[in-house]
């Protein structure tokens, strides 16, 4: 059942990143995510947990052979919460392959693990730098938004990380995730971080109440390692 379920899912991706290819704005542009494993049920992840990593370790972020604004990334990476502990378990690149009878010039577009690449065979990849809520959305898509992971889903799972361990989780139907979102939005302009933001944001990018209310109620979860 999980292999068919995952087999489908890869050919919605291997869509995706072909339709993606001809979209040219990257900041504008929709992203296919993550996934993670948690509690048998795998799930998109609204959060990409390997960038820090790649960041510190550029020369170790694996290289496809299609670059495309749905996947600024590069990578698609499977994670997995065992034992309260998030892991790695599989890393995948696009590349190209070619099918008996297609022209040359027309390879089938096809997904390829790399995670032997990136972490030896048989080792345990624990990522436990990761202290932040991950997003998992489920279920129908509610409201399309063609950017990032601003796009909002029937439900959410939250998973409250630190440093790699699971600490607290909450589970959301839509209008409950946007009222939480919103809550925590109020919560956070009562911090000194939100001060903090708030000078940063009004004087480099002089940016209007307005605009930072929609910040906050879009992205919270960027802004906060812990729910408040």
């Amino acid at each position: 059942m999980y292999g068919q379920v995952l087999t489908g899912f890869m050919k919605i991706i291997i869509i995706i990143l072909l339709l993606g290819c001809f979209i040219q704005d990257v900041s504008a542009t929709a992203q296919i995510p993550d996934r993670l494993i948690y509690k048998g049920n795998t799930y998109h992840l609204h959060n990409n947990p390997l960038e820090v990593y790649f960041k510190e370790n550029p020369r170790k972020r694996p290289e496809g052979d299609i670059s495309s604004t749905a996947l600024w990334r590069g990578y698609i990476a499977t994670f997995e919460i065992k034992n309260q502990v998030l892991i790695l378990i599989d890393l995948q690149i696009q590349v190209y392959e070619h099918q008996e009878g297609k022209e040359a010039w027309r390879p089938n577009v096809a997904l390829k693990s790399v995670l032997t690449e990136v972490v030896p065979e048989g080792d345990t990849f624990k990522i436990d730098w990761c202290t932040e809520v991950l997003i998992l959305p489920s279920g129908r898509l509610k409201n399309y938004v063609h950017r990032g992971y601003a796009s909002t889903y029937e439900r959410y799972v939250l998973l409250e990380m630190k440093a790699g361990v699971l600490t607290q989780s909450k589970e959301f139907d839509h209008t409950a995730y946007l009222a939480f979102k919103k809550e925590q939005s109020e919560r956070f302009k009562k911090t000194d971080a939100y001060q903090t933001y708030l000078i940063k944001w009004r004087e480099k990018y002089d940016y209007t109440e307005e605009e930072i209310e929609e910040i906050l109620e879009v992205n919270i979860f960027k802004y906060l390692d812990k729910f408040l």
